[in-house]
């Protein structure tokens, strides 16, 4: 393995069925075309920190559309430190009260 990221990374979780794609920001066009993006869920970007690179720098966010609240972050200047993206959202867009409760 080189450990870089090809293509989109999907984890799943036993025993719950929701999904948590990770990305790499080049790869943030071919994430924005998977439809878990488009729902409500939690995200994290995650990237070095520019004070001590051996760190990394985590936000933390939710969004009732994650992708909408993901392209803020692509053309915001004073948020350009991130490097990867996870995404995590319910099994289905109409799961997303109770996943939010449960977060």
């Amino acid at each position: 393995m080189t450990g870089k990221t090809i293509r989109i990374l999907l984890a799943e979780i036993s025993n719950w069925t929701g999904k948590v794609p990770v990305a790499t920001r080049a790869r943030r066009g071919q994430l924005s075309k998977r439809e878990e993006v488009r729902r409500t869920g939690v995200y994290l970007v995650v990237g070095p920190d520019s004070d001590d690179p051996s760190r990394a720098l985590v936000h933390i966010g939710e969004g009732d559309n994650v992708l909408k609240r993901l392209l803020r972050w692509s053309w915001d200047e004073a948020k350009d430190f991130w490097e990867r993206v996870a995404v995590v959202t319910p099994p289905r867009a109409t799961d997303t009260d109770h996943f939010m409760e449960a977060a």
